[in-house]
């Protein structure tokens, strides 16, 4: 890949791509098999997005390589394939990681940062009250309990987030927080008195704040899923798509700025929505193929107005028009992966599917 990356002539591109790409090849079975070995869900979800990233960069990296090498002078191009290289030395470090469980410093686990994953969490904390009072302080579960909501901002902070949402998702959070402290208030009193109306008391409590939780995972689940929906049904004609191509073998700057505009806002839409489904999505393996998406969208819109801008300038270039092809045949695919996403996730919260889950 090094090698690719410093080449200067196209004969010399032709030779070194075959080679990369037969090593690329005998790369997917060797890690295909290794995903398949893998017993842990969430490697083999990683493995999965890696890999996707990997096959799909290819045939990127063939064509943003030749547009490269056909427009040398071209910063836009280069931005192109210079995306390419970064995207697939992430995805080739991240399968590193996976075969020799070496994760790198400082980085945070995902389920850190999911609000369903903080509730399962939470409520299995409460829950132990019912055997042992002792198990853990009130100042543990009071910040358990802010860093979840603190979470529900990704939410109500969305701009795309209906009013009735946002004020639900809010009048959820606080009643969640007023039952944690009438729960504490009970829990220092049964520490005191064993009596057999404060353990009812106290088992009231627990499942008064469980079952406000609940309602917060379907409010917040509801929002997610409805946003997504929205948006997929938005985006199944690729208008912006079209008109950045059009625009490009016209040769029109104005165009290209109008609609690379457009797909920016698109992205940035597309990328919020994935956050907000990994909040929501119930399982791990399910919250990194979010991850993933989300990494999609915010790397392919870039890359697609950076080939957009070299067809632009090279309305003539037919490597230029099949580059630009390629990027947004990727966001296609993406669009098309996260419908397949959103339905999954919404298996899972039905309870129509279980922990283990086909990762695409």
């Amino acid at each position: 890949m090094e090698r690719l990356e410093k080449v200067n002539s196209f004969q010399e591109f032709v030779q070194i791509f075959s080679q990369f790409g037969n090593e690329m090849v005998e790369f997917a079975h060797l890690t295909g098999d290794r995903q398949n070995d893998l017993k842990d869900e969430k490697k083999k979800a990683k493995m999965a997005a890696a890999r996707s990233v990997l096959e799909k960069c290819t045939m990127m990296l063939l064509t943003a390589s030749k547009t490269c090498l056909r427009h040398p002078n071209c910063e836009s191009a280069h931005k192109n394939k210079e995306g390419v290289f970064d995207r697939m030395k992430v995805a080739l470090d991240k399968v590193i990681e996976i075969v020799t469980e070496c994760k790198p410093n400082g980085e945070n686990d995902i389920s850190s940062i999911s609000i369903f994953t903080g509730i399962k969490e939470f409520k299995a904390n409460i829950e132990t009250l019912r055997e042992n009072l002792y198990f853990q302080s009130k100042e543990t579960l009071s910040v358990m309990l802010e860093a979840l909501l603190e979470r529900t901002e990704d939410f109500t902070d969305c701009a795309y987030t209906s009013h009735e949402h946002r004020e639900r998702i809010l009048e959820l959070s606080a009643q969640a927080r007023t039952e944690l402290q009438q729960l504490i208030s009970v829990w220092i009193q049964a520490q005191s008195r064993k009596t057999k109306s404060i353990t009812e008391e106290l088992e009231l409590t627990i499942l008064k704040i469980s079952h406000s939780l609940n309602e917060l995972k379907k409010e917040l689940h509801s929002t997610a899923a409805q946003l997504a929906a929205d948006l997929l049904k938005y985006h199944a004609d690729h208008v912006v798509l079209k008109a950045l191509k059009l625009t490009g073998v016209e040769g029109n700057l104005e165009g290209l700025a109008e609609y690379a505009c457009k797909l920016s806002e698109q992205k940035e839409r597309l990328v919020e929505t994935c956050r907000l489904l990994r909040h929501v999505s119930g399982t791990e393996p399910l919250e990194i193929t979010c991850l993933h998406a989300e990494e999609t969208f915010q790397v392919t819109g870039q890359q697609i107005i950076s080939a957009a801008e070299t067809l632009t300038l090279h309305p003539s270039s037919k490597i230029a028009k099949e580059n630009l092809d390629v990027f947004c045949e990727a966001w296609e695919c993406q669009i098309s992966d996260m419908s397949i996403l959103l339905r999954e996730i919404n298996d899972v919260f039905e309870g129509r599917r279980g922990e283990k889950l086909s990762i695409y």
